[in-house]
């Protein structure tokens, strides 16, 4: 096994706590196997687990199936943090009812799986949009109490003021909901927003990060090796995320180099900011 990610003092800072996983969008094309390798190799304890067709879970999923992965997860000593979905609950194009029923077939899985909750995106257009998305948010928080549902801070909803709107009103909606923010670094930082302010905005309702790195020009890099404030972000978070996820984006971005590189290099990064 290898050494476990996470922890550790932070030079001239505070202890952060934090376990870490990584998202299955960074080795697309690897089995589960390869997946729990990679995990071990790394010393990593979660994963976020990408659902859609042609990855190793996918909604279609059998019974027999989804109880193989959960144990095989399980042997391993592993942690589902979420299954990653692509669902844009504040999709104009769609209605109630279809985002409902494909946001509900996700939380099944996630059930099945043993995974905490799901992620979704909000996908939003119009005037409208926080407010189609609270609606929808709502409905499928009181359609299965026990699978948290993570909002990310990506796309339509970017910073987190944006984020904070929609909150704001699933609040006024649907009291305790438990519906939390994943607070996926790239976005706010690439549209402008500074750690600090994005995690006033989120914070009533901050569930875990998402971590990657990228230059002002929007290239992605090794952590610690671009713009985006991490330091800055990790003493934020001291003491107030469970987990420190690595999301990997090689799919859209084939000139990357390979998830485990990535590890290793966040293994790195933690080895500069944490002490002996």
């Amino acid at each position: 096994m290898g050494e476990r990610l996470g922890g550790g003092r932070l030079v001239g800072e505070n202890f952060v706590k934090a376990k870490v996983a990584f998202s299955t969008l960074g080795c697309p094309e690897a089995s589960l196997q390869e997946i729990l390798d990679i995990a071990a190799t790394y010393g990593v304890q979660g994963l976020e687990l990408r659902s859609m067709a042609g990855q190793i879970v996918h909604a279609g999923l059998s019974s027999e199936e989804r109880g193989w992965i959960r144990r095989r997860i399980d042997e391993a000593g592993l942690h589902v943090v979420c299954v990653a979905t692509y669902v844009r609950v504040g999709d104009p194009g769609l209605s109630d009812d279809h985002v409902l029923g494909e946001l509900e077939a996700q939380m099944l899985l996630a059930r099945d799986l043993g995974a905490a909750g799901v992620r979704v995106f909000p996908g939003g257009a119009g005037t409208d949009s926080d407010a189609r998305i609270a609606r929808r948010l709502a409905a499928a928080a009181l359609s299965a109490p026990d699978i948290r549902i993570w909002l990310e801070t990506h796309d339509s909803h970017p910073r987190g003021t944006d984020i904070r709107r929609v909150m704001t009103l699933l609040d006024e909606i649907c009291p305790g909901h438990g519906v939390q923010v994943i607070w996926d670094v790239l976005h706010p930082a690439a549209a402008g927003e500074r750690p600090a302010t994005t995690f006033e905005a989120i914070s009533p309702w901050f569930g875990y990060a998402q971590l990657k790195d990228a230059n002002f020009d929007g290239q992605l890099r090794l952590l610690g090796q671009g713009d985006i404030p991490l330091h800055e972000i990790l003493i934020l978070l001291e003491d107030r995320t469970e987990w420190l996820s690595l999301e990997w984006e090689r799919p859209w971005h084939p000139e990357l180099p390979e998830l485990a590189v990535a590890l290793a290099g966040m293994r790195q990064w933690f080895e500069k900011l944490t002490g002996p």
